[in-house]
């Protein structure tokens, strides 16, 4: 009911009133909804575009993923040195030999003055020119034949075939083997391809299923070689474990090393603790195995667990990226970097002190480590397949908070300020 002078009564307010909140709260209900979505959606295009800008400098992507980024190249100063060669330097030239394997003589057609034709003898001098190449390579067929011979007593006697001969009429010698195993195994050609270089340039019409075959003869020969290798590995003091993905055909799969500057051992096997096992190293393993923090190698409580540095450094190439802001992962990157080198003698900005009757010796890269890894702080909106894996290694490091005013000096980037952000708890 309307009032005489035509405003609305208190009934029309309050409903007025009710419908207004009602719609209110629907409004306030759907920007709250909007709000959580926008946050959704922001964190995945965040998430989305931190992994459109991993390459192979800021992660463990090889460098035949760098698709749409590359790692960024630091400008190299100004060089006073030309291009090319030094002065003193070997070099890398072709240089002629004293005894060349041939010599082929070029005279004169005939003489200039009277026409006649120039012999060896008439040679007063040469220019030399040396040419450097292989010979035709072809297919050769050796024929061996064991021979029965029989003696004056009456008895005959058979010889043995050579044991690099097959017991097939025909067959591949052991030189075009090693060639297609060498192809395979070191080059990385396919099959089909192994057989058609090999048909190509020796002219042996060699099929695919015999290059498949060389494999297996080849795995028999260095059996007892792959033993010794497996062994030495075994005992060693430090080794380096790994996995990496390979293509077999139209599929892919997966292929575990563990290596040593001078041994290496590869096996194919699933991207699990099994296939780690099947190369018969880890298992038994008792020094210090450095590997990416894959969930895979915590099951080897026997040995001693390492990071490895180069992973280190493109995590921490990661989370500068990410977090700009954050001075620590410029700090503890510079540290590990300088920490990594070989150790240097005392010198300008090292100090020797003693400390519980012991003499140690301090270093800025030593301390901005420690004052670094204690000064980390993970943003809570980080969303990581892998949570602050070198954060909370880097965390188990950390010593003291506050970086000295000698580190200052030496560091290239700004150094964190021991605050209330450098929190002494562990990384979130």
């Amino acid at each position: 009911m309307q009032a005489g002078d035509g405003r609305p009564s208190y009934d029309e307010l309050a409903a007025l009133v009710v419908e207004q909140a009602r719609v209110i709260g629907e409004l306030r209900a759907e920007n709250d909804r909007l709000r959580v979505e926008n946050e959704r959606l922001s964190g995945r295009v965040a998430e989305l575009e931190r992994r459109l800008g991993r390459n192979s400098g800021n992660s463990s992507l090889p460098p035949s993923a760098d698709t749409f980024t590359r790692p960024e190249k630091k400008p190299g100063g100004q060089s006073r040195r030309r291009r090319g060669g030094q002065p003193g330097s070997a070099g890398g030239g072709l240089a002629m030999v004293d005894r060349p394997d041939t010599v082929d003589d070029h005279l004169p057609e005939s003489c200039t003055g009277c026409g006649a034709g120039p012999g060896l003898a008439d040679s007063t001098g040469y220019e030399r020119r040396q040419v450097w190449d292989i010979p035709l390579v072809t297919v050769t067929v050796t024929e061996h034949r064991a021979h029965r011979c029989r003696c004056a007593c009456g008895t005959t006697t058979r010889a043995a075939m050579p044991a690099t001969v097959a017991g097939s009429p025909t067959s591949y010698g052991p030189n075009l083997r090693a060639l297609a195993a060498y192809l395979l195994v070191f080059q990385h050609i396919p099959v089909e391809r192994t057989a058609q270089l090999i048909t190509d340039l020796t002219g042996a019409n060699v099929s695919t299923g015999w290059v498949s075959g060389v494999l297996g003869q080849a795995a028999e020969a260095v059996a007892d070689s792959l033993k010794l290798i497996r062994a030495l590995l075994t005992l060693g003091h430090v080794l380096h474990a790994d996995e990496t993905t390979t293509r077999i055909g139209s599929g892919r799969r997966w292929l575990h090393v563990a290596c040593t500057e001078r041994l290496t051992l590869l096996g194919l096997g699933p991207r699990s603790r099994e296939g780690a096992n099947a190369l018969g190293v880890l298992p038994e393993f008792r020094g210090v195995v450095v590997h990416d923090s894959l969930a895979l190698y915590d099951g080897y409580p026997d040995a001693r667990h390492q990071l490895c540095g180069a992973h280190l450094i493109r995590e921490l190439t990661a989370a500068a990226e990410d977090h700009p802001d954050e001075r620590w992962p410029l700090q503890v990157r510079w540290a590990l970097a300088e920490l990594s080198r070989p150790r240097r003698p005392p010198s300008r900005g090292w100090l020797t002190l003693r400390r519980n009757g012991r003499w140690s010796t301090w270093s800025p890269s030593t301390t901005g480590w420690r004052s670094g890894c204690r000064c980390i702080r993970v943003p809570r909106a980080v969303n990581r397949a892998r949570p602050a894996t070198c954060w909370s290694a880097c965390a188990t490091a950390a010593l003291t908070c506050c970086a000295s005013p000698t580190f200052r000096a030496w560091c290239p980037s700004p150094i964190t300020p021991a605050s209330a952000r450098c929190g002494r708890s562990r990384p979130r």
